[in-house]
């Protein structure tokens, strides 16, 4: 008995995959003709709701395998079939959608004074976006930019300067002092300021009165030396950043 199944489901396989059928249907919906290649051989259509079987087609062909039909009739509809046994299953063909973005380079470069000092802190910025960095203790910096950026590079009390990103060629930058705006400035948290643009009380502490002693960050260095001043490790954890 599993043999004459076996042998039924087989024939009934093949002689699908070898079905020809004749349709001469002018503007009728999809439906329509999935219906009469239903009815003309052993084939079954499978589709969810999100397939279209309502949008017009025209089909005229005499004695055609169903395979070459659905190539010509589904070509352009956004739908793509695929045949598994006697079953025809419709699914919504993927389309990969290649937005153009812009090419990155890499840049990098070296930030330093007149005198040959490493710039610490140096802000490092493509021109007219909030993409930047800073240099690091050795006054290095790496930042990802549209091919052909402009990046300016600026430091307090320093003239900036724009460069042209170049990649694969480090930059090596030299600031120079700006004697014309060079002032005391305070650093107020969000913001740098001249210290006398600044209307709230500005307090200070020398470096002979940093606290003594084996200390781990700058916050440790200042505090109990500045009034109403709270330092404070959010998280216990010796390695967190205080606050």
């Amino acid at each position: 008995m599993l043999f004459l199944c076996t042998f039924s489901a087989f024939a009934v396989d093949a002689h699908s995959q070898n079905a020809r059928v004749t349709i001469h249907k002018v503007q009728v919906p999809l439906e329509d003709i999935l219906n009469e290649i239903e009815s003309q051989t052993d084939y079954l259509f499978l589709y969810t709701n999100e397939i279209d079987v309502d949008k017009k087609a025209t089909v005229k062909v005499k004695s055609q395998p169903v395979s070459q039909l659905l190539n010509g009739l589904l070509a352009k509809s956004g739908i793509t079939y695929q045949m598994e046994g006697t079953h025809i299953i419709l699914s919504e063909k993927k389309v990969e959608e290649h937005q153009a973005l812009p090419d990155k380079i890499k840049v990098t470069g070296t930030v330093k004074d007149a005198n040959g000092e490493v710039i610490i802190g140096a802000s490092v910025v493509e021109e007219n976006t909030t993409n930047g960095t800073i240099t690091d203790i050795s006054g290095n910096f790496v930042l990802t930019v549209s091919d052909n950026a402009v990046v300016k590079v600026s430091y307090i009390g320093y003239v900036a300067q724009q460069v042209k990103a170049v990649q694969g060629k480090p930059l090596n930058i030299v600031l120079r002092e700006d004697t014309k705006t060079l002032d005391e400035v305070v650093v107020i948290g969000y913001d740098i300021q001249r210290k006398g643009d600044v209307t709230s009380s500005v307090a200070s502490i020398k470096s002979e009165d940093f606290s003594k002693g084996a200390v781990k960050d700058v916050g440790q260095l200042i505090q109990g030396k500045v009034a109403g001043l709270a330092i404070t490790n959010p998280s216990g954890d010796p390695t967190s950043v205080p606050r």
